[in-house]
């Protein structure tokens, strides 16, 4: 039997399924669930819009790394990583050091869709052009997602279980953990 990875990173852009499939993904392997953005809210007590606006984009960064530090010690989990926490070169190393780094994308029209509902928590989408605003993201992170993952899987499905059911087969599937 192969050696499963420690944990399991989900990185990629807003919208594209991390925090769903990540649940549900941890639930399958009856591993521990942990999403990067909830832990920071919870222990500052305010939405991630409002850190952005009163401290900065830096700051955040800095928090996030500071969580993704202390979940890479944990071992059989499932972390879904905030859509910028491939900016800082560090936490991408600790990502692809500590486990297994899956990158989720999903055409503009399916992230527009999903973010509809709670932009308010998406401090970087703004209030105009959305579409426009996620393309730009789009075009400045691939690169840093792909760099990092060593696998990605669409998410432009309607079901989430079919994304699911293909990262379990990869998981069943790979005798080792390599880069694509």
């Amino acid at each position: 039997m192969k050696k499963m990875p420690n944990n399991i990173y989900l990185v990629g852009p807003m919208g594209a399924g991390k925090t769903t499939i990540g649940r549900q993904l941890a639930r399958k392997l009856n591993w521990a669930f942990y999403d990067t953005d909830h832990i920071i809210e919870e222990r500052t007590g305010v939405d991630l819009s409002w850190l952005f606006d009163i401290e900065g984009e830096k700051s955040f960064h800095e928090r996030e790394k500071k969580v993704l530090v202390e979940l890479s010690q944990i071992t059989s989990a499932v972390i879904s990583t905030g859509g910028t926490s491939v900016v800082l070169p560090e936490n991408c190393a600790l990502m692809t050091h500590t486990g297994l780094v899956i990158y989720l994308y999903a055409d503009v029209s399916s992230q527009i869709e999903r973010t509809t509902h709670n932009r308010q928590h998406r401090p970087q989408l703004g209030s105009e052009n959305v579409q426009k605003r996620i393309v730009e993201l789009c075009h400045s992170y691939i690169p840093l997602y792909e760099s990092v993952a060593h696998v990605k899987f669409s998410t432009n499905v309607s079901n989430f279980q079919t994304v699911i059911k293909a990262i379990l087969h990869y998981l069943d599937s790979s005798a080792s953990i390599t880069r694509e």
